[in-house]
């Protein structure tokens, strides 16, 4: 199954691509994996405990209510957030790019501009894959909730 998916992926999207290696290479992460371990575990503690404050404020008839109420509020903010850095990623990226004096070579090749801005985006979302598998997991359990 994830054979097919993945032959299902256009070329430009796969992580062995050169020019999706050479965007993957330059969006790596400041500071040691351990230290973006604690980070986002004390986010999402963070938001964890905003959401089981107004969850236990609210009143709740069902376990369901109560899930709803802790999640939805903490995973429309953590989608808003998501949203507004994959933004300022994309944007941040091509005036790089422009004071780096590389955006000129790439518009100069083949298909270069259209390449070089799917692999700005492919990994952009490959550097936000966290934020939005928590969003993903969040939906899902709300989608249980609610088929409950």
């Amino acid at each position: 199954m994830i054979s097919y998916l993945a032959r299902q992926i256009p070329a430009w999207a796969h992580p062995s691509h050169p020019i999706l290696q050479y965007e993957l290479a330059h969006l790596r992460h400041a500071g040691s994996r351990q230290q973006q371990i604690i980070a986002i575990f004390l986010v999402m503690l963070g938001f964890g405990l905003g959401g089981y404050l107004y969850a236990i404020n609210t009143p709740a008839d069902n376990i369901t209510a109560f899930i709803w109420h802790a999640l939805y509020f903490p995973l429309v903010f953590v989608q808003v957030l998501t949203s507004i850095v994959a933004l300022s990623y994309g944007v941040a990226s091509v005036g790089k790019s422009r004071s780096q004096n590389t955006w000129d070579a790439l518009r100069t090749t083949e298909s270069g501009t259209a390449f070089a801005l799917r692999a700005r985006w492919i990994a952009i979302l490959y550097r936000l894959r966290l934020p939005i598998l928590i969003i993903m997991l969040a939906r899902l359990i709300l989608i249980i909730g609610m088929l409950r």
